[in-house]
């Protein structure tokens, strides 16, 4: 591992009140009975199925939100992979030089106007999320949100984080601290013949098993698939 390095990486942190009209189409499902042609014991026969159906309607309202110290990356010299760590911003201290002490501190390379550009993608994908469970419906398509900003303000904050790589097979991997929790993010050695074993053992072990017997084939795959997500998503670490 290489040497440890520990910077303050820059962030705008903004704030909003938003008021939004909206309108959508909402959808209420319901069923109906029909009946449907099936195979049993190699002989066709008639029998009632309950298909699902959905009656739309169209909805309109308005919609009004706080966001406070919506933090934005200000740094174009990190992987933006790497800086998606989560701080505490309760624990937000006043700025004082002794806090460097030891520390790099990099100023921003981001204007604060394209970082209120993410702020805002990241305000209307809440929006949206949050209209959709104001609404109710089974099913909601064809949203269309007007939004007004109000109040907009920012702050500048530092983020401390510890920056390193390692080596592995002379190809570097680079890894982030997160200098308030210790959670970590980075990049990982992956081995592709590995990776495709793992999959035909997830998905052509159950897929066999299926034809001895449905329930245990369906079973095992439905296992193997979660293990492959445990996998690809693991657990955050922490280092103290």
């Amino acid at each position: 591992m290489e040497k440890m390095d520990g910077v303050y990486l820059p962030h705008f942190l903004f704030d909003c009140i938003t008021s939004s009209d909206y309108t959508a189409e909402a959808g209420t499902h319901y069923y109906e009975t029909e009946w449907v042609t099936v195979e049993r014991n190699g002989e066709q026969v008639q029998e009632e199925q309950q298909v699902q159906r959905t009656r739309w309607e169209p909805v309109e309202g308005s919609y009004a939100d706080l966001f406070s110290e919506l933090p934005v990356n200000a740094s174009k010299n990190v992987d933006r992979n790497l800086i998606s760590l989560h701080f505490d911003l309760k624990n937000l201290k006043s700025f004082s030089k002794e806090f460097l002490y030891g520390f790099q501190a990099e100023q921003y390379s981001k204007s604060k106007d394209d970082c209120w550009i993410e702020a805002r993608n990241t305000v209307e994908n809440l929006l949206s999320q949050r209209i959709i469970r104001k609404i109710g419906a089974d099913e909601v398509r064809g949203l269309s949100i007007h939004t007004q900003y109000k109040s907009r303000k920012f702050k500048y904050a530092l983020f401390p984080v510890w920056i390193s790589s390692y080596s592995f097979r002379n190809k570097p991997y680079k890894f982030m601290i997160n200098g308030q929790s210790g959670e970590t993010k980075g990049q990982a050695p992956l081995s592709a013949p590995r990776i495709l074993v793992s999959i035909l053992l997830a998905v052509g072990i159950p897929v066999c098993l299926f034809f001895v017997n449905h329930i245990f084939g369906i079973v095992t795959l439905v296992i193997g698939l979660l293990t492959l997500a445990a996998l690809a998503n693991p657990p955050r670490k922490k280092i103290k």
